[in-house]
């Protein structure tokens, strides 16, 4: 915004001291989290993050185009080609109408005099995180740079109402039904329940007092405890055991204590709640050993909506003549 007042922007001096103020007011939250970042570097956080830029990049444009949840692998990648395919449909749209955006002029029509700032300030972000997910970490992903959206949507709008007849297809046609599409969808999702909260009424609706629930990672726990205890007034007893060496403790809601030390006695049952099916054989092979086995008739393996989520509950028994 800094750089594009100073192109075609009234009074630079005095938004430049806004964005200074506006900028000042990160560092607090500079100052809290580096040395965190010093100690655990960058990339521990960034391990959900895509691996290929290859992958990466089409991703990302496929969310600023309005990115769809699927519970699919193979529909998400469909989706992605889908929206890959219209990205170059738009850049050869550009390239046939290109006279009507360059040279520029200065009594050039208000589309394109608003084109390039578009561009411009949709292309500055997505340039800055690629060249840190190529030099520091992987973090090519949307939610980065989500301000970027809006000038995003303002450049491909002007480009298809300069393009004549094929842009305003392209955008009656094609953009905006799946701009409807994706916000119905959104709207749609949001009244479902996500996975974590059915997995936790599918438990609820089962639990027996005295029964114990187990969170496998423990960066996941605050949202057992925040439903279980906060929205469904449970009274049963929450656990949570180390994380593995991979994905460091980033949130200490509960201490987490290893199978082998937990307090079991008298209890007969365990809801374990995982990322995903099934359940590690090393978390398995614990409650095994404590004397734990899990019941496939009670067990609600749902698909995950998002990565990261405790969507998968598994209840694990006490097997008779087995000691805690």
């Amino acid at each position: 915004f800094l750089l594009l007042n100073w192109w075609v922007g009234p009074r630079k001096w005095a938004f430049t001291w806004a964005a200074g103020i506006a900028g000042v007011s990160f560092l607090p939250w500079l100052l809290y989290v580096l040395p965190i970042y010093q100690t655990r570097g960058v990339e521990a956080n960034l391990n959900w993050a895509h691996r290929n830029l290859f992958s990466a990049v089409p991703a990302l444009f496929f969310n600023f185009l309005g990115g769809w949840q699927f519970g699919s692998y193979r529909l998400s990648v469909l989706a992605i080609a889908a929206s890959a395919v219209i990205h170059l449909g738009l850049l050869m749209l550009f390239w046939l109408y290109r006279d009507r955006f360059w040279p520029l002029r200065a009594s050039a029509r208000m589309i394109q005099r608003w084109f390039w700032p578009a561009v411009v300030l949709t292309a500055i972000p997505v340039v800055v995180l690629l060249g840190f997910s190529v030099v520091v970490a992987r973090a090519f992903e949307a939610r980065f740079i989500l301000g970027a959206v809006i000038p995003y949507s303002i450049a491909l709008f002007l480009l298809c109402v300069a393009c004549g007849r094929a842009g305003q297809f392209a955008l009656l046609c094609i953009l905006l039904p799946w701009k409807l599409v994706d916000v119905g969808a959104s709207i749609y999702g949001e009244m479902q329940p996500d996975a974590a909260r059915q997995s936790l009424e599918f438990a609820a609706e089962r639990a027996r007092p005295g029964d114990v629930v187990l969170v496998e990672n423990p960066n996941r726990v605050g949202v057992v405890y925040w439903e279980w205890v906060r929205r469904l007034h449970r009274t049963e007893r929450i656990v949570t055991v180390p994380a593995p060496p991979s994905d460091p403790l980033r949130m200490r809601v509960l201490e987490p204590v290893p199978v082998e030390r937990l307090p079991l006695d008298g209890v007969e049952r365990m809801w374990v709640f995982l990322d995903a099916p099934p359940p590690p054989p090393a978390l398995a092979g614990d409650l095994a050993a404590r004397g734990f086995f899990p019941t496939e008739v009670t067990s609600n393996e749902r698909v995950r909506s998002f990565r990261g989520i405790p969507g998968v509950v598994v209840l694990f028994e006490r097997k008779s003549g087995i000691l805690p």
